[in-house]
């Protein structure tokens, strides 16, 4: 009994000592406030100073985003230029190659073409002369 009685004892005299030190934690930053504020008051060219310098360092991060801002749109641009490009070379490829296909068709085709049609007629080929010879199918 005594000894939960002393246990119990020791956590309140902790748990006081605790409040203790959070009340001078409390009571000193009051204190420092109002020193601070007291040496502004007596200072206030320094302050000026202070307050002037964190807007010339604020003004000079907004100028560096600024300017990161500018750098990324000019690369943002000249991506989309370089893909432009690619899409244009890579579809005159296509092009070119169309027309090469169809180049080899027409001339594979133009023979044929220039063979005039022979309606109820048969063309044919006579080795030893290398003549056409007409032969009609009437009869």
């Amino acid at each position: 009994m005594v000894e939960e009685i002393d246990t119990e004892l020791s956590k309140v005299i902790e748990d006081f000592d605790r409040a203790v030190n959070v009340e001078a934690l409390r009571i000193a930053n009051e204190t420092s406030k109002l020193s601070f504020s007291q040496s502004v008051d007596s200072d206030p060219q320094g302050f000026v100073v202070e307050r002037a310098e964190r807007e010339r360092i604020e003004r000079e991060r907004e100028e560096r985003k600024r300017e990161e801002r500018k750098r990324a749109e000019r690369a943002e641009r000249k991506r989309a230029e370089q893909e432009q490009a690619e899409q244009e070379r890579v579809e005159q490829e296509q092009a070119e190659q169309e027309w090469l296909e169809q180049e080899l068709l027409f001339r594979r085709l133009k023979p044929v073409e220039t063979v005039p049609a022979i309606t109820a007629t048969s063309a044919v080929w006579t080795a030893p002369a290398n003549l056409f010879s007409i032969k009609s199918w009437t009869g």
